[in-house]
């Protein structure tokens, strides 16, 4: 699947776009209404509480109805709750992916638990096979991967300097 619509992130956008499509794909495979069993909504699938709170700091205009009903609206509070999570986690990607899935507290008590990659104290890719929810655990391999397949196939990646990148980035959808 591709991302739905583009319009909502330009280059510019933070956090990267090829991130918010990966997290996307893997929330809800890009469908603008989808609805979780926990009742995470939308293309980011965002609780109605964490919309709220971010909506409610971005000075913004905010109806539950607005998480399935109006696609640029979910991405941007998905967006701005990825940011803050990329912020919290001092831009560790692994940690703030699995921030946004499980929760930011569960992260720090794993951080207590495992270790802090951060510090060097153990390598990240042991901590992340440290995760204890299996789900937790697979999503944030399945965003990296695919943000990875969203760089490369990003027209102005520098990524593309790579042959399989280009070879991705030429495949077709």
């Amino acid at each position: 699947p591709t991302p739905y619509g583009a319009a909502p992130l330009g280059p510019s956008a933070t956090p990267e776009p090829a991130l918010i499509h990966a997290i996307t794909r893997q929330e809800s495979n890009f469908d603008p209404e989808a609805v979780s069993s926990s009742n995470a909504r939308g293309l980011m699938q965002l609780l109605p509480s964490t919309a709220q709170a971010v909506a409610k700091r971005l000075g913004l205009r905010h109806q539950l109805a607005m998480l399935t009903s109006n696609p640029a609206h979910n991405i941007r509070l998905g967006a701005a709750y990825l940011d803050q999570m990329l912020a919290r986690f001092d831009g560790a990607l692994p940690l703030a992916i699995a921030a946004y899935n499980a929760g930011p507290n569960r992260v720090e008590e794993w951080l207590g638990t495992y270790g802090d990659p951060r510090t060097g104290w153990i390598p990240m890719l042991d901590w992340m096979e440290l995760i204890p929810f299996g789900e937790t655990r697979n999503y944030v391999q399945r965003v990296i991967e695919n943000m990875a397949i969203y760089r490369a196939k990003d027209p102005r990646s520098a990524a593309l300097e790579h042959p399989m990148a280009r070879w991705l980035h030429d495949q077709p959808g």
